[in-house]
């Protein structure tokens, strides 16, 4: 079901890209041949900082942190 999802929205012109967000080992990566890396980013386009985003910002560079030292053996 889900191939024949993304055969229709690729082949209406409409999508150029599409992947799964799924692990690298996952069951979707068996469907989505040629997977690229993704990143996450943070854009603030108003014209000047604002508290809120850069809690977010803080908060989103303390996760990918501690991930890091988790996989590591760290934490």
């Amino acid at each position: 079901m889900a191939d024949k999802a993304t055969q229709g929205l690729v082949e209406s012109g409409q999508v150029e890209t599409i992947d799964s967000c799924s692990s690298p080992g996952g069951f979707m990566a068996q469907l989505f041949t040629g997977r690229r890396t993704f990143v996450d980013a943070l854009v603030d386009v108003r014209p000047r900082n604002a508290l809120a985003f850069a809690a977010e910002v803080a908060q989103h560079q303390g996760y990918h942190l501690l991930r890091r030292v988790r996989s590591r053996g760290g934490a």
